[in-house]
């Protein structure tokens, strides 16, 4: 019997062969999802067609969908196909070790929004162990991305339907934004062991400055009330900011970031010998 499980594969602009090995790796799972969804967001062509002949001889599960939609909204667009209680994304150069979701079912127990996984990160012949870290605080995801990328976890539909899914205007940090909305409880768990490997490189969000940055900068702009209700979440943020890479002006920004890094940390530090005195 098929797990109660929608997985969305988003695929752009590269090679089918990238999408086939994301989607072998889902459909090698022990806990088949009951929908499985290929979702193209490219421009209609040849590698559309051969998309469509990888899904047609994939089995039932699996259905090609053409995802024609502003940049940013297209795992949204995705997501309004999926039927199922949870959900699960995937992104087309990612893959899942094949125990993923019966891991991840196994550990949703009531109350449960989203399960987290750890994966391996692939990058030009490195690699290093992601693991999602648990506070008893959930004001610290404000601070930090602690579940990790979109491709390894598994949420809840409902909870993320009423989040309102992914804020296409973030090009960056677009999922860590929605796990600020869709948990504002705390309400997530994580399992003991890896989902899969998350391959980084040329070409990923991950290796573009300028993207990266912009994705701070939304999380500033869209989150600013929880930001100063949360101060100390406030100085990590802009503690990353500071290390920060790109090239123009970089240095202008690392030290004007690194500046407000200090006057907050600064302020927090006066706040906690006031409070010990008084």
């Amino acid at each position: 019997m098929n797990a109660d499980v929608s997985a969305v594969i988003l695929t752009y602009d590269r090679d089918p062969s990238v999408a086939e090995r994301a989607l072998k790796s889902v459909l090698a799972q022990t806990r088949l999802p009951s929908q499985i969804f290929l979702a193209d967001a490219g421009p209609y062509s040849e590698r559309s067609e051969k998309l469509k002949e990888i899904c047609s001889g994939a089995g039932p599960a699996v259905a090609y969908l053409k995802i024609d939609t502003p940049n940013g909204n297209e795992r949204n667009a995705a997501a309004a196909y999926c039927t199922c209680k949870w959900i699960c994304f995937l992104d087309d150069d990612d893959e899942w070790y094949p125990d993923k979701t019966e891991k991840q079912l196994d550990a949703a127990a009531e109350g449960i929004a989203l399960v987290a996984s750890g994966y391996k990160v692939e990058n030009n012949g490195k690699s290093y162990d992601f693991s999602p870290r648990k506070t008893g605080n959930p004001a610290d995801l404000f601070g930090e991305n602690l579940i990790g990328c979109t491709s390894m976890q598994m949420l809840l539909k409902k909870r993320f339907d009423e989040a309102g899914g992914f804020n296409p205007a973030f090009k960056s940090n677009q999922e860590w934004e929605l796990w600020m909305r869709m948990l504002p409880e705390g309400e997530w768990t994580v399992t003991p062991d890896p989902a899969g490997i998350k391959h980084d490189g040329p070409g990923t969000i991950t290796a573009d400055p300028n993207r990266r940055r912009k994705g701070w900068k939304a999380l500033l702009r869209y989150h600013f009330a929880d930001y100063v209700r949360n101060p100390e979440q406030l100085e990590r943020v802009f503690w990353f900011m500071s290390l920060e890479s790109g090239n123009f002006g970089l240095e202008t920004r690392r030290r004007v970031y690194y500046l407000i890094y200090c006057v907050i940390s600064a302020s927090l530090k006066l706040r906690g010998r006031l409070r010990r005195s008084s």
